[in-house]
């Protein structure tokens, strides 16, 4: 191995680590595409909603998504159908609210479960569902409690007041893009 002309230390040591270095690298940015999904969209990881044809194809749906540990309901992945009442809530001091947020941004599926067992023992979210985090940390709820055809305006105020008060909520506000038409 050649040695460096003004030191006369060998090469051969930094040419590993860099190897190590770039290997490691290399490593990260197939294991975080394959198995984390961004915060700030919905879907899967990054590589597994490109493979998802492939995947569909040879039938392996089932195997893949357990082994990504992510879950392949519809529901988990693509809540673009939800024609529900939408809210978007700030919580602070909220441990189970909180906890399970921050289960939702690793694993969809279980975070949505986690707040929907606390929601359905409390009296205020019970209907309520998460659908979504924001980057910025909020909560997108869904509400799937019975609405009647006639219930508009004095219903949004109704739910938005109810989670405002709710202990641990900073804010809760109409989701302008989550409301029916």
């Amino acid at each position: 191995m050649a040695e460096h002309p003004k030191t006369g230390i060998s090469d051969e040591p930094a040419l590993k680590i860099g190897v190590m270095a770039l290997s490691c690298l290399a490593a990260s940015v197939i294991a975080l595409g394959f198995f984390v999904t961004p915060p700030n969209r919905g879907g899967g990881p990054v590589f597994v909603e490109a493979l998802k044809p492939v995947i569909d194809r040879f039938g392996l749906a089932e195997s893949f998504f357990e082994l990504a540990g992510g879950d392949n309901s519809s529901d988990a992945r693509d809540d673009a159908g939800d024609q529900n009442l939408r809210f978007i809530v700030r919580f602070e001091n909220s441990e189970e609210a909180e906890s399970a947020m921050r289960v939702f941004r690793e694993n969809r599926g279980r975070g949505a479960q986690n707040f929907a067992e606390w929601a359905d023992g409390t009296e205020r979210f019970r209907g309520f569902r998460l659908v979504a985090v924001t980057p910025a940390g909020e909560a997108v709820l869904s509400y799937e409690g019975l609405l009647d055809q006639n219930d508009g305006e004095d219903t949004i105020r109704r739910l938005t007041r109810q989670l405002t008060e709710a202990p641990g909520v900073v804010y809760a506000d109409p989701d302008p893009f989550g409301l029916p038409s």
